[in-house]
């Protein structure tokens, strides 16, 4: 396999750790994880971080087998397959060194604009953002996408926005509950006088 092509599937495992993950970035050795295909799972093992209020020095992270496309499970295999290293190198790599943010938000806005997507309103936390904003439309709870992102505040949820859809069902269920909201409290309309 090319160095670019390795490049990409090292950037592409990437973006679905970050997004999977609720994080900016995942700095991480292979040595720290524990793929289990017979369990359809990922483990990450991560050293103390930020979010680590209790200094406990290690933080446990499941990734689970999606079955699609962006499973971020499949996509480590692939990468541990097609990019074997030793233990202590870098999870992640550009041109066999670890990442770093610049590169990575380099290759992102590459990638965005290759595509035609304009690449202003993007930045590192945009995974973090996406994430939690997938995690909020679909029904999970505000303490549950917490606990997910490791955040210790509720600043996270300056990240939702609510999607025309889902205010257009949330407003057609109000407006036409049962009983309908008004009917309680007004006598039915009189005929018109004829």
């Amino acid at each position: 396999m090319t160095a670019n092509l390795l490049d990409d599937l090292n950037f592409a495992t990437a973006c679905r750790h970050t997004f999977y993950l609720l994080r900016h970035k995942v700095n991480a050795l292979r040595r720290q994880i524990l793929a289990s295909p017979s369990l359809g799972h990922a483990q990450l093992t991560l050293k103390r971080n930020k979010t680590d209020r209790r200094h406990e020095g290690v933080l446990q992270i499941i990734l689970a087998k999606t079955g699609d496309g962006a499973c971020p499970v499949d996509a480590l295999r692939k990468l541990l397959l097609l990019d074997p290293r030793g233990p202590d190198t870098p999870l992640f790599s550009f041109g066999r060194r670890p990442f770093s943010r610049n590169n990575f938000l380099s290759t992102l806005s590459t990638k965005l604009r290759t595509l035609g997507i304009q690449t202003h309103g993007y930045s590192g936390q945009s995974f973090r953002k996406g994430a939690a904003q997938h995690a909020h439309d679909s029904g999970i709870l505000d303490d549950q996408i917490q606990m997910l992102g490791r955040w210790t505040s509720e600043a996270f949820m300056v990240y939702f926005t609510t999607n025309a859809s889902v205010l257009y069902k949330l407003t057609h269920r109000f407006q036409t509950g049962s009983p309908a909201p008004l009917s309680l409290l007004l006598p039915p309309p009189s005929p018109p006088p004829s």
